[in-house]
């Protein structure tokens, strides 16, 4: 396994990074950055030819969705890395790397609706559906979900989504971690059929930051658009389960603009029997006032 030290990889014997089982380490994409660059307001006075010189070097893959908040870039060498860390309007650059879906657990088909156990111990019951007892309307809280797509199920309230993986428009479930993901959180209760969600009433967005057959199109790039995008959407909450042990600073940029429009976070802990008072666990443990874990 490995984590991310002064911007290196190091060996470790603790949890994987971004991946789903133990035995898997974090996958860097060779010569592949993202690039943040500072607010327009605390950018020094440079001369810009010899910024566009730069960026003329650069094989530039994706914008982040706010274009002054950053880009990817592929086929970097060395020295162009250091000249853009060196950069006064460069906030940072990072390696790239690639990112794992969490595996779900095994269930048993059941013939009647189960109500999750977390539900139970908070009191809930399956009586909410869309149309039920609770007041309020569909839709009045938007979630956005970033995970690996959603399996179309009429167990659920699916406003639309988009995918943000390079060549795979479809936002389908390849995987089924997305799917199962968004049950647990707003799959209708009171119907009789697969679970009780713990909010039958939000309104979910689906938005695809991995499929399960994309190798190197897998990678944390994707996170950050779907953030951004959740962010620019003006949504209420941003599900997000992935995760490991190597902080990224623009996952946590990401975040922070979502915290400055109010929007709660909720990220993945305790995934592979992880401790956070013990060993971080990223994005949950950015220590953000937004993020919920």
């Amino acid at each position: 396994c490995a984590r991310r030290k002064n911007g290196k990889i190091h060996s470790t014997d603790l949890q994987n990074d971004r991946g789903t089982t133990k035995t898997e380490s974090i996958q860097t994409i060779a010569q592949s950055y993202m690039v943040s660059f500072r607010d327009q307001q605390e950018r020094l006075p440079v001369d810009e030819s010899s910024f566009a010189s730069l960026m003329m070097k650069l094989k530039v893959t994706q914008w982040y969705d706010a274009i002054d908040h950053g880009m990817s870039i592929d086929d970097c060498n060395d020295v162009d890395v250091e000249e853009l860390r060196s950069h006064p309007w460069v906030q940072s650059v990072e390696p790239n790397f690639k990112v794992f879906a969490q595996p779900i657990a095994s269930t048993t088909a059941a013939t009647a609706q189960i109500i999750p156990t977390g539900i139970r111990r908070c009191g809930g019951t399956s009586s909410s559906t869309r149309a039920g007892n609770n007041t309020g309307s569909v839709g009045v809280v938007h979630v956005f979900v970033i995970d690996t797509g959603v399996a179309p199920h009429p167990d659920l309230n699916l406003t639309s989504g988009i995918s943000f993986v390079p060549g795979q428009p479809s936002t389908v479930d390849q995987h089924g971690h997305g799917t199962h993901v968004e049950g647990s959180i707003g799959a209708e209760g009171g119907n009789g059929i697969g679970i009780s969600g713990v909010s039958p009433m939000v309104s979910l967005m689906i938005l695809k930051y991995y499929d399960a057959h994309g190798n190197d199109m897998n990678n944390l790039i994707h996170t950050v658009k779907a953030i951004d995008y959740a962010v620019k959407m003006n949504c209420n909450i941003i599900n997000y389960s992935g995760g490991g042990i190597a902080p990224s600073p623009d996952e946590r940029a990401a975040i922070e603009r979502a915290n400055k429009k109010g929007i709660l976070f909720v990220a993945a802990a305790g995934n592979e029997r992880s401790n956070s008072d013990t060993h971080k666990y990223y994005p949950a443990d950015y220590g953000l006032p937004n993020i919920l874990s």
